[in-house]
C-alpha cells in the first residue's frame, strides 16, 4: 500500500492548520487514498 503524507505549513494568523487538514482528509477519502501523515510547520509570529 502506498505511504500518503501531506506537508502542511502556516506562516500568518488567517491561515487555519486543522481546516488543512480536514480538507486533506476529504480529498484522500473522496479519492480512496488511505490513511495520510501530516508533517506540519508554524512559523512563529516573533
Amino acid at each position: 500500500m502506498a505511504r500518503n503524507t501531506a506537508y502542511l505549513r502556516v506562516s500568518t494568523i488567517d491561515q487555519d492548520l486543522e481546516k488543512s487538514k480536514a480538507q486533506i482528509l476529504l480529498l484522500a477519502n473522496d479519492k480512496n487514498l488511505g490513511k495520510v501523515e501530516f508533517v506540519d510547520e508554524k512559523m512563529s509570529e516573533e
